[in-house]
């Protein structure tokens, strides 16, 4: 089985680009290689794109190994096709779904498959438009989702602002509460000296203090 990797490094552990099945010219290759990278930088997801030279019924177990080896944890797509299928496989690492909604990517891979069913084009141009679809779709969603984050940013801020606002305002009042009540620990009350007459054995018990008439008739001197 001969192996084909048109890629810049020749590490088989970084290669995004495998064509074991030998479908793509030197030229394809190239192109194909040059989108995986643009999608890398652009969007930051690994897109993969592989052949497979034999077909058994453990395609899609090894479709999801490969990626796992290929990227490990991080954000990554694959497009694996062999000769005597149908449509190709697409396979998402678990990171992904979590990037970007569930639905936009089913989305994505459907238009990416769409390709290989026109029977008009070569098998070559199929790869050639389906990792386009997949290079141009997740930029795409990239910038969405940056523009979204962007557009989240002033609430986190103005709530960031709010928080930090009633935590000086709350400080402010615990403050002003002890104030008071040092203050208060300090004050005298003076009442001043009433001689008033005992009563009933009780001292301050009541008295006379101020006695004054209504019916005094006014001095007409």
């Amino acid at each position: 089985m001969m192996l084909f990797v048109w890629a810049v490094t020749s590490s088989l552990a970084t290669a995004r680009v495998r064509d074991e099945a030998g479908i793509f010219t030197k030229d394809l290759g190239a192109q194909i290689q040059a989108r995986t990278d643009e999608c890398l930088e652009q969007s930051g997801v690994a897109l993969h794109v592989v052949t497979f030279a034999d077909l058994d019924d453990h395609l899609e177990t090894r479709s999801v190994k490969l990626l796992k080896q290929l990227s490990g944890d991080e954000p990554a797509v694959m497009l694996a096709f062999g000769w005597g299928m149908d449509t190709p496989l697409i396979k998402i690492s678990p990171s992904l779904g979590d990037r970007f909604a569930v639905g936009e990517l089913t989305s994505l891979m459907a238009d990416a498959r769409r390709p290989f069913s026109d029977n008009a084009i070569t098998l070559s141009q199929k790869f050639d438009a389906g990792s386009r679809v997949l290079n141009e779709g997740l930029i795409a969603l990239e910038k969405k989702r940056q523009t979204l984050e962007s557009r989240h940013f002033p609430m986190e801020l103005f709530l960031s602002l709010a928080a930090v606002v009633l935590g000086t305002a709350l400080l402010l009042w615990v403050a002003l509460l002890w104030l008071q009540k040092g203050a208060a620990r300090h004050e005298k009350f003076y009442f001043p000296d009433v001689d008033v007459e005992w009563r009933l054995g009780a001292p301050f018990g009541g008295g006379l203090m101020v006695q004054t008439s209504a019916n005094k008739k006014p001095d007409r001197r």
